[in-house]
């Protein structure tokens, strides 16, 4: 549980430093938190496995796009993905 209060931690330390929004998804592709100023975005809509988290055979932190031309990174961390965005910027 302490790993998870850690990772709550640094998801809002990184929205309040940057001013991006920041969600933590687990392996099961459950948004567990979300720190954003965004009321609704269409993103999340629907279910965020349309972005390819988890399909991706990549083993490190990419940078990718939405359909909607918005920027996201992906940090891909053991218990999940910290992911930031979007940003048009």
């Amino acid at each position: 549980m302490k790993k998870l209060a850690e990772i709550e931690y640094f998801c809002k330390l990184l929205f309040e430093a940057v001013g991006v929004p920041t969600y933590f998804i687990n392996k099961d592709s459950d948004t567990l938190w979300q720190f954003t100023n965004i009321k609704a975005h269409p993103l999340y809509e629907e279910p965020i496995s349309h972005l390819g988290i988890f399909s991706t055979k990549k083993e490190f932190s990419i940078i990718t796009s939405s359909p909607l031309a918005e920027d996201y990174f992906l940090l891909k961390i053991e218990a999940g993905v910290i992911l930031l965005g979007p940003t048009i910027d």
